[in-house]
């Protein structure tokens, strides 16, 4: 169950970033660009979806960071061992705090 949960919330953030490039692309296009009113529509999106993805980013770049330093803790280097430590227990709670906010923030997702 949880494994669909997961694929479908991949597939959202997905198909958002997908959406988001095609409103850049619209947004330059010469014709959408004549059209106040769709100017103004694609932007309101464009702005919403950048929000949007804006959380799910700081979760990838967390993410990385996270693994970045539990790589360290196999280090030979004590210092780097202790450094890698302290910052992870900072990125663990990042990471707590952004769940929380993502849990309260899902994204839509089309079943």
């Amino acid at each position: 169950m949880r494994a669909g949960i997961v694929f479908l919330y991949m597939k959202a953030i997905e198909e958002l970033r997908e959406r988001k490039q095609e409103l850049n692309l619209l947004l330059t296009n010469p014709e959408v660009l004549r059209d106040a009113q769709k100017v103004k529509e694609l932007s309101i999106e464009f702005a919403k979806i950048e929000k949007e993805l804006e959380l799910y980013n700081k979760q990838e770049n967390l993410n990385k960071r996270m693994s970045d330093a539990q790589s360290l803790l196999s280090s030979t280097d004590e210092e780097m061992r202790i450094l890698a430590e302290a910052e992870l227990k900072i990125l663990i709670r990042e990471k707590d705090n952004l769940e929380k906010t993502l849990y309260d923030h899902p994204p839509p997702i089309q079943e």
